[in-house]
């Protein structure tokens, strides 16, 4: 693993490296976000519709927290659909 590699051979980043296995994350890859399909896998019509409706969601979603963020000191975006990447761990 290139990154594992990476880390090694840079001094002092033990936490850093700790956090990439554990997460099963690399720094270097970049991670789709929820509802975005960078790969075409799904090409039939009944999928596309499918995703096409979690998209919607997804913008109705974004639209409700970012509604209850206005006037917030502190916005909470935690769970912003633009901000959570597209993986089996959510």
């Amino acid at each position: 693993m290139l990154w594992c590699v990476a880390l090694r051979s840079a001094p002092g980043l033990g936490l850093a490296e700790l956090s990439v296995i554990t997460t099963g994350k690399a720094l270097f890859l970049p991670q789709a976000k929820l509802g975005k399909y960078v790969e075409e896998r799904f090409t039939e019509a009944a999928p596309q519709a499918c995703i096409e409706a979690f998209q919607k969601d997804l913008q109705q979603v974004t639209a409700e927290i970012e509604k209850r963020n206005e006037g917030l000191d502190l916005k909470y975006e935690y769970l912003l659909p633009g901000l959570v990447e597209n993986s089996v761990a959510i």
